[in-house]
C-alpha cells in the first residue's frame, strides 16, 4: 500500500512539474524561450528541493561534492564519450561573452532541475523499494519531462523516439549518481549533453521547418538502439556501484568480526 502510495505521490508531482514547464513554455512570447525554459527549472528546482527534504531528509547528503577519486573520473569520462557519440556531427557557435554565460546558466539550470527532482526525488523515494526497479522507474518519468518541448509540433514518432531516449539516457546518469553518491556530477553531464539546445552553429540552429527530415524506419530502430545502449551503460554502472558498495560493507563487516 505504501508502495502505491508514493507511485500516486511521483504521478501527481510529475504531473504539476510537467504542467509547470507546459504553463510558462506557453505563456511567454516565442522570442523568450531560453527564459522560459529557465524560470521554470528553477521553480521545478526549488519544489523538488522541498519534496527531498520533508519525503526524503537522509538524502539531502547528495548535494554534497562528490569526492574526487576513479568513480568519479570514470563517471565523467563516460558522460564525454557519450556526448562525443551523439553530438559530434554538430558544430557549437558562440556569438558572444553574454551569449555564453546565459547559454550556460540555462543549461546548468535545465540540469539542476531535472536532476534533482527525477534523480534525488523520485529515484530516492522508490530507492527503498530496490535499487534497479527505483532507477527504471526515475527514467521512465525523466522521459515524460521532455513532453513540453515538443508541444508546439506535431506529435510524431521523432518525438517518441526522442522521449523514449532521454528515458534511456536516464538510466545513465542514475548509475553516474549511485556511482559517485553526489547530484553535481549527474548536473554536469546532463548540461554538457544539452548544449546543443543554446550552441549550435547558425547554419543548424537556423534551418527552418521546411528543411525537416522525416524519420524513416531505419533512423527509428537507430535512434531504438541507441536507446537500448545508453540503458547497457546506465546498468553497467549501476551494477558495479552495487559490487562495490557491498564489498565495502563486506570488509567493513569482515574488520568488525576480527576486531
Amino acid at each position: 500500500m505504501r508502495k502505491l502510495a508514493h507511485l500516486v505521490l511521483i504521478v501527481a508531482t510529475g504531473a504539476l512539474m510537467l504542467a509547470i514547464l507546459h504553463v510558462i513554455y506557453f505563456s511567454l512570447p516565442k522570442r523568450w524561450n531560453d527564459q522560459s525554459y529557465l524560470l521554470a527549472d528553477v521553480i521545478i528546482g526549488l519544489l523538488a528541493i522541498q519534496l527531498i527534504r520533508f519525503f526524503c531528509p537522509s538524502r539531502i547528503t547528495m548535494f554534497k561534492l562528490p569526492e574526487f577519486n576513479l568513480k568519479l573520473f570514470v563517471s565523467l569520462a563516460i558522460g564525454a564519450a557519450l556526448y562525443w557519440f551523439n553530438f559530434r556531427s554538430f558544430h557549437l557557435h558562440v556569438t558572444s561573452a553574454r551569449h555564453a554565460v546565459w547559454g550556460v546558466t540555462c543549461l546548468l539550470g535545465i540540469g539542476f532541475a531535472e536532476e534533482v527532482f527525477s534523480r534525488g526525488f523520485v529515484f530516492n523515494l522508490l530507492r527503498k523499494y530496490g535499487t534497479w526497479w527505483a532507477a527504471f522507474i526515475s527514467s521512465f518519468f525523466f522521459g515524460l519531462m521532455h513532453i513540453p518541448y515538443f508541444a508546439k509540433e506535431p506529435f510524431s514518432i521523432d518525438n517518441f523516439t526522442q522521449i523514449t531516449n532521454a528515458a534511456c539516457w536516464g538510466v545513465v546518469v542514475c548509475g553516474v549518481y549511485i556511482l559517485t553518491k553526489s547530484i553535481w556530477p549527474g548536473i554536469l553531464i546532463h548540461a554538457f549533453s544539452d548544449t546543443t539546445l543554446f550552441f549550435a552553429a547558425k547554419d543548424v540552429a537556423n534551418t527552418g521547418s521546411s528543411s525537416h527530415v522525416s524519420p524513416t524506419l531505419t533512423t527509428v530502430f537507430v535512434d531504438l538502439a541507441v536507446g537500448f545502449y545508453f540503458v547497457l551503460i546506465g546498468s553497467a554502472l549501476i551494477y558495479y556501484a552495487q559490487r562495490s558498495e557491498e564489498k565495502k560493507q563486506h570488509a567493513s563487516s569482515e574488520s568488525l568480526t576480527i576486531g
